[in-house]
């Protein structure tokens, strides 16, 4: 299983679970919060997006997280890209943030999860709401 592009490994024997590329270890106190964890995790691991968006057109993309100058509508090397989209359940048009892993380094990956990670607990006016967040192929 592999979950924020980390590969996940489960140690029933220790009631573990590890996350390969950010080091990080959970480890149940018994059986049965080990066995809510594991399951929790593997579900979160096969959600996608295409369950829960449509995805349209392409807005913009960049080659670049830190310049906003250097977007464009259409680029090869781009490490992100913004397409419409309509959430399935509710019908609303949404914008949809995609970050290509295979395009980016290790530091602007840790760049990307920090940045996630704050988007999540923001709410401000002035900021674009975070809905969701998927990590899939």
């Amino acid at each position: 299983h592999c979950l924020f592009g980390s590969e996940i490994a489960f140690s029933i024997q220790t009631l573990t679970i590890f996350f390969y590329a950010i080091d990080l270890r959970l480890t149940g106190t018994d059986l049965d919060e080990f066995l809510l964890w594991a399951t929790s995790i593997r579900e979160m691991s096969k959600r996608r997006i295409e369950n829960f968006y449509k995805l349209g057109d392409l807005i913009t993309s960049t080659t670049s997280f830190w310049d906003a100058s250097q977007m464009a509508s259409s680029n090869p090397k781009s490490k992100s890209y913004i397409v419409r989209g309509v959430d399935i359940a509710s019908g609303e048009t949404v914008a949809i943030k995609v970050i290509v892993r295979s395009a980016c380094s290790p530091k602007e990956m840790q760049f990307v999860e920090r940045e996630a990670a704050i988007l999540m607990m923001v709410n401000h006016p002035a900021i674009v709401e975070t809905y969701d967040i998927f990590d899939s192929d």
